[in-house]
């Protein structure tokens, strides 16, 4: 039994090609390379070469195989993954299935110019120091381990035994990458009815390829690739929805991940809205969002209201802010949501239902929260970008904050008030005597980085002040 587990089954498992860059396939290498040596010399007309020539080419047999297995882990565009399996109680053709079975669901069109798939002995990984090692050495964005004691238990259930490692390529912080973990392995943890052998092989692969692509997506995401890693969000909530007792706490914060994706390109500061086709490329990818999870995060809804006003489209945009405000928004997000409304009614010309929407927002007690700098920067340029409304915001936004305005500007509200009787619900607002006072307000200067960000819903309205007017 050792005999056959130690050299005729690994021998017999390089009838597959991806096999040959495992230790089977060096003495195999090493083997041929002798007996091609030997009948070399057995032709040769020098004395004595049947003691140099048989190792002479096996050893420079072994050399060319070990260069091209390095060139084979080093090659591949896109994200690099490192598969390995450790079979010895499995047969060889099973993890060949499962293998094609993965590399078949890397295929598909948006997916196989972005992966490539490398396979690795188990003895490479065996310990922590050579999985560490591997992944440098190759630059490997993950690692991935699959093993299995059992195919097919009474229960008629399969539970894999998969370890992986990812390279995120950049330092985040502990609690991001405990999130990570914790979720994928929640991924990881499938189980369903198994029918057959064949639907065994299938099932390991698809739990292999839910893992990888959220690991893909994370790398991506903690890089900020948005748009790669749109691309593994999107794929890995097709197969996640086929799971029917998926937590669904689980999948919301990965959706939530997905989510700040599709919004990336929205944030942007108020004075600086990016090029027409880029804006356009944003409210799409935001339209998506909207569209995919507007219910479980209908704050959503705001940051395309955001894009649609840069896109002139008042009515659209105010249409998305009412249906915000129409489903029971709290703290923060209503805050924002309100401010939103109050904005667009403003523009609109509707002053007495905006001036409602301004004295429902000075109560909060959460208006230190908005980048009042950032906030001013937009009136300034919505002046400039052709709403003459605006005058009312790039007052109002300074005596807030308590910033000198110019006089020029006092008298430009002066006379924007006096040309409407009905701008006077706006400026019965301005000079409120309950206005709040938002001396020395802190500004926090608006970071894209990974290591702040959480994937968790339940921490969504901490990150809200990015995405607003």
């Amino acid at each position: 039994m050792s005999i056959w587990e130690d050299i005729v089954k690994p021998l017999a498992s390089l009838k597959y090609l991806d096999n040959w860059v495992t230790q089977a396939g060096g003495v195999a290498v090493a083997t041929s390379g002798l007996v091609l040596g030997s009948a070399l010399s057995l032709a040769s007309p020098w004395h004595y070469s049947c003691l140099w020539m048989p190792p002479s080419v096996s050893l420079l047999a072994v050399l060319i195989w070990f260069i091209a297995r390095g060139i084979y882990w080093r090659s591949g565009g896109g994200r690099k993954i490192g598969l390995a399996f450790d079979g010895f109680r499995i047969p060889p053709d099973d993890w060949v299935e499962v293998r094609k079975e993965l590399a078949g669901l890397f295929e598909n069109p948006p997916l196989q110019t972005r992966v490539s798939l490398r396979i690795f002995p188990s003895t490479m990984i065996a310990t922590e120091v050579r999985w560490k090692r591997t992944l440098q050495r190759y630059r490997l964005s993950n690692i991935f381990r699959m093993s299995a004691a059992t195919l097919l238990g009474d229960d008629k259930k399969t539970k894999i035994d998969m370890h992986w490692t990812v390279n995120i390529g950049k330092v985040v912080s502990g609690e991001f990458l405990e999130t990570v973990g914790r979720l994928a392995a929640s991924i990881s943890t499938n189980q369903r009815q198994i029918a057959t052998h064949r639907d065994v092989l299938k099932f390991q692969a698809e739990t292999a390829f839910d893992v990888l692509l959220y690991s893909l997506a994370v790398i991506e995401y903690a890089n900020q690739q948005f748009e790669a890693a749109d691309v593994f969000f999107r794929k890995l909530n097709q197969q996640l929805s086929r799971r029917t007792e998926f937590p669904h706490q689980v999948l919301l914060n990965i959706r939530w991940l997905h989510a700040l994706c599709l919004i990336a390109a929205s944030e942007f500061p108020g004075n600086s809205p990016p090029a027409a086709e880029e804006l356009l490329k944003a409210r799409e990818l935001c339209e998506y969002a909207v569209a995919a999870y507007g219910h479980d995060f209908p704050f959503l809804r705001n940051v395309l209201a955001r894009d649609l006003f840069y896109l002139r489209d008042i009515d659209a945009a105010l249409e998305q802010a009412n249906a915000a405000l129409a489903v029971g928004l709290v703290e923060f997000e209503l805050d924002s949501a309100l401010l939103n409304h109050a904005v667009l009614l403003l523009f609109k010309d509707k002053y007495e239902e905006s001036a409602e929407s301004w004295r429902r927002l000075f109560v909060s007690p959460n208006l230190r929260r908005f980048n009042w700098q950032d906030l001013i920067r937009f009136a300034d340029h919505a002046y400039q970008y052709g709403y003459p409304q605006a005058v009312f915001l790039r007052s109002l936004y300074r005596k807030l904050v308590k910033t000198d305005q110019p006089q020029s500007l006092v008298r430009q509200l002066a006379a924007w008030f006096e040309a409407d009787p009905n701008r006077r619900h706006l400026q019965y607002v301005f000079y409120l005597t309950s206005m709040p006072n938002l001396s020395g307000a802190v500004t926090v200067k608006q970071v894209k980085s990974t290591t702040t960000r959480k994937s968790g819903a339940q921490s969504k309205s901490k990150r809200q002040n990015r995405r607003r007017r």
